[in-house]
């Protein structure tokens, strides 16, 4: 049974239970709620499993951001002697951290873009396979979040090459050299 009501709804509930008393005795207790706790109610078990998704992602978001920062820390640090010898040759330590700048994201944009695709080519499928447990999905990623987190992984590269190719650079080059 619907009903619209106007003002207080604990006292209009009340009335409503009353007059269904009243009518017949021997009726079951009668659970009246709104149309909003209602579709809450239809809802929960979805938004749960969005949260869940959306708690994978932020993870998934996380893990990608420590791996791409530890690789370009890793394939930097790795690269110290040769900056020491460029260095040590007269290249100027900023033209260093450029071309160490200019390497790091040439890769973060080709592996942004290729996931972009995927993202793209994947969500349709994705959206197949969970309409029978989630309900109707959008076949099309969300655009927004997807420049976010293009958008964070980009600024992830900036500092995962920015900050080892300064460290990098900030070696004596003769102390290094010395040390070979």
């Amino acid at each position: 049974m619907l009903a619209r009501i106007s003002g207080d709804f604990d006292v209009v509930a009340e009335a409503i239970r009353s007059e269904i008393r009243v009518l017949d005795r021997g009726l079951p207790p009668v659970t009246i709620e709104t149309l909003a706790d209602r579709v809450a109610d239809t809802l929960a078990e979805n938004r749960s499993w969005a949260d869940v998704a959306s708690g994978f992602g932020v993870v998934a978001l996380a893990l990608a951001l420590i791996g791409l920062y530890g690789t370009m820390a890793f394939t930097v640090s790795q690269r110290v002697p040769e900056f020491c010898v460029r260095i040590a040759l007269g290249a100027a330590p900023g033209r260093v951290v450029g071309h160490v700048f200019r390497k790091g994201l040439v890769l973060a944009v080709l592996g942004g873009l290729a996931g972009l695709m995927l993202s793209f080519a994947l969500t349709p499928l994705a959206a197949s396979y969970f309409d029978e447990s989630l309900g109707r999905m959008n076949e099309r990623p969300d655009v927004a979040i997807v420049v976010v987190c293009f958008l964070v992984l980009a600024a992830a590269a900036v500092a995962a090459c920015w900050g080892p190719a300064r460290v990098a650079t900030s070696v004596d080059p003769m102390d290094m050299l010395r040390h070979d």
